[in-house]
């Protein structure tokens, strides 16, 4: 049976899971709120009804997420906001029963587990994504944002070094 695997970029107003099973499927969490504190609940909120969604389009047992860790910047505030969420998407994939490993992974380290250097820029993700997606689903990736493109690496990436736990 085919285990499925996600990829899941976060900011601190989306969260993109992209599911490599039984085709690619995108999912987006958002929130509207004025203030992280309002977006906060509500983007967990979505994300867990998303991640709820995965049963229905990959029900073929657990899966395997990779979350893209928090990256250092001079900001501290936003650092931490991240963090929060990272935080909380993490806990919401552990108890999850479709998520049976969960890894978070730098920035750097994914980018370079596709083939790309560890501060590839967002147009050579974008390039790699469109030569790595099949034909079938290629004109989609021409209007995927940045962070569907970062989603679908970072799955990707799972798949280049897969965990042993992930056969679980």
């Amino acid at each position: 049976m085919k285990q499925w695997i996600g990829g899941i970029d976060i900011s601190t107003r989306e969260i993109t899971l992209v599911v490599l099973g039984h085709g690619t499927h995108v999912l987006r969490a958002t929130a509207k709120g004025k203030t992280f504190d309002d977006r906060f609940d509500e983007l967990i909120a979505d994300f867990r009804d998303s991640l709820d969604a995965v049963w229905n389009l990959e029900p073929s047992g657990c899966g395997t997420v990779a979350i893209e860790g928090v990256p250092f910047m001079k900001h501290v505030q936003g650092t931490m906001k991240l963090a929060q969420i990272l935080g909380a998407v993490r806990t919401v994939c552990l108890t999850t029963a479709q998520v049976g490993f969960v890894e978070v992974v730098p920035g750097y380290e994914w980018k370079k587990r596709i083939g790309l250097s560890g501060n590839a820029n967002k147009a050579a993700i974008k390039e790699w994504v469109n030569a790595d997606v099949d034909a079938a689903a290629s004109d989609l990736v021409d209007h995927w944002t940045q962070d569907v493109c970062d989603a679908y690496a970072i799955a990707r990436s799972v798949e280049e070094v897969r965990s042993p736990l992930a056969a679980w």
